[in-house]
């Protein structure tokens, strides 16, 4: 695939592998799943990096960088840490981008630049939650919204409408975690954006969620390759397909970066191929394996980043 990459593209992807192999493991708890919990040290060395501001704008005190590049930077992270790596992928691919697409120009303003900077942590509700306006304001109840568990949550919700509006609508709405319990306060993102524009960035932000999948399959069948015969062949044969959809995964990318229409089919079956492949990749890792300790590993990454994927909105 280097074809496909440009002199600055490399330098990213290498830029991105130097961090997972120097910084990074200072904040794994061994063997690598999960990362430490959000402690500010591993917030600011992503920001100091600028991966928690991959695809916001320059302007906004994000790096501005394509989703080629963001996807290479997250196939680097997802090879050591797959929780962390898909957290970035909602945190810029689904979160960050919902905002720049269908926020309004004093939303970005206001929430974009502390995404970039880390400050706060993005994520994306796929619960069913309603909304309601009571006293000037509108409050979703339901939930679990937030994720992570800290405060500096921002999330983007799809609630319905109960009361304050047309019964029965859906608009996104933006959240952020303030406190442990009561209601939610939020607003409308952009406009008034309705659930189809959920759908629309879930599909586009799988190009990153392939990504993360493509760098932990990889992971996973370097032992095997150097291994006998019978299972290197076994392994080459899933490297194939690791191969396929990774080029699926880039053409989704360069798609994106030209605002070409079918991306977003092209994303989706981008993300079907690399779980396809990670899931093969897991089951030749697991006969290697000594002990139990793969099978809690791999046990963790599936439930972590293959079944609670955003799009399940």
């Amino acid at each position: 695939m280097e074809f496909l990459l440009s002199d600055e593209d490399k330098a990213l992807r290498e830029r991105a592998g130097l961090f997972v192999r120097e910084t990074l493991p200072r904040f794994l708890v061994p063997p690598a799943f999960p990362f430490r919990a959000w402690t500010r040290g591993l917030r600011d060395q992503l920001r100091s990096a600028g991966f928690t501001g991959l695809r916001i704008p320059a302007s906004l005190g994000g790096m501005e960088r394509t989703a080629l590049q963001t996807a290479l930077v997250l196939e680097e992270i997802g090879r050591v840490s797959p929780p962390l790596a898909f957290f970035l992928a909602v945190h810029n691919g689904f979160c960050a981008a919902q905002i720049r697409r269908h926020g309004t120009a004093e939303q970005s303003a206001r929430l974009l630049r502390g995404l970039a900077s880390g400050e706060n942590l993005g994520t994306w509700c796929s619960v069913s939650v309603e909304a309601g306006f009571d006293s000037g304001r509108w409050e979703l109840r339901g939930g679990p919204i937030f994720e992570i568990g800290i405060e500096g949550e921002l999330a983007v919700v799809a609630a319905e409408i109960k009361d304050g509006g047309p019964t029965g609508s859906s608009k996104v709405f933006l959240a952020r975690r303030i406190g442990t319990s009561g209601s939610i306060p939020a607003e409308i993102l952009g406009d008034g954006a309705g659930e189809e524009t959920m759908t629309e960035t879930a599909a586009l932000g799988k190009i990153y969620t392939a990504a993360c999948r493509l760098g932990r399959a990889e992971a996973l069948l370097a032992g095997a390759l150097d291994a006998g015969q019978e299972e290197r062949s076994e392994a080459a044969e899933v490297l194939m397909e690791v191969e396929a959809a990774r080029l699926r995964t880039y053409r989704a990318c360069l798609l994106e970066d030209a605002g070409r229409a079918g991306r977003g089919e092209e994303a989706l079956l981008a993300d079907r191929a690399a779980e396809d492949a990670v899931r093969a990749a897991i089951r030749i890792a697991a006969r290697r394996a000594e002990g139990p300790q793969f099978f809690a590993e791999a046990a963790h990454f599936i439930n972590t980043s293959l079944e609670g994927d955003p799009d399940d909105a």
